[in-house]
Order: structure tokens, then sequence, then C-alpha cells
């Protein structure tokens, strides 16, 4: 088990937020995505963390209809890691999927979370 549980209300918190910001990013044109652990589906994990949900998100939403908004919205997206090594296999995966999408226009972009001289640097850019 590793300390990047869940429990099993979240998924429906983390969804609709990310939704609502969505909605906020695209009068803004930016998308700043702060985690500690990955979203729900084995796809975007190892198999050392423990998933509620390792079909994906209960309410059936998925990574690539997120991308397709970042996409229509023309959006910078950052990512704010807060444990790395958690997130890495999730933010690989939406970044080839973005790329793909956004015909190779649009990446994610990474910063440490836990240092604030980054944040600031990420919401300056």
């Amino acid at each position: 088990m590793s300390q990047c549980d869940a429990d099993s209300n979240s998924s429906f918190t983390v969804s609709f937020f990310f939704i609502l910001l969505i909605i906020l990013c695209h009068l803004f044109q930016i998308l700043i995505h702060i985690a500690d652990c990955p979203c729900h589906g084995t796809q975007y994990h190892d198999s050392n963390i423990d998933d509620n949900y390792p079909n994906g998100d209960q309410y059936g939403l998925n990574h690539e209809m997120m991308m397709q908004k970042v996409v229509e919205f023309d959006l910078q997206y950052w990512f704010g890691y807060i444990n790395k090594s958690y997130t890495d296999k999730m933010i690989s995966v939406f970044n080839s999927t973005l790329s793909m999408l956004s015909r190779q226009k649009l990446i994610i972009r990474q910063f440490d979370a836990k240092l604030p001289s980054e944040v600031g640097l990420a919401i300056q850019r």
C-alpha cells in the first residue's frame, strides 16, 4: 500500500473541481493543476499505488475529454507535482494525448508545487 491512497468520496470532488477549473481557465487561458497522486485508472500509475477505481473515473470522465478542452480553449497547462514519482506516468499519458490532439502545439509544463518560488514563476509565465 502506498501513501497515495484516496478515499471513495474524493473522485467526485476531484472530477467536479477539474471541470470547474476548465471553465474558469477558459477565461484566463491558463490551467494550473496541482496534485500529489495520479487520477483514477491503472493506466495513470504504477501498480504500487492503491486505487479505489482502477478502471478510471467512476463518472466516466477521462483524460482525453479533459485534454480536448485544453486544446479547444488553447490553454497553457501547468502541472505542479507534490510527489513527482507518483504523478510522472499520469503526466506522460496526459502530455502524449495533449500533444497529439493539438498537433504538437501544446505541452504540459511542470513545476515543483512544494517550492513557492516555482509556483510564482509558473503563474507569471
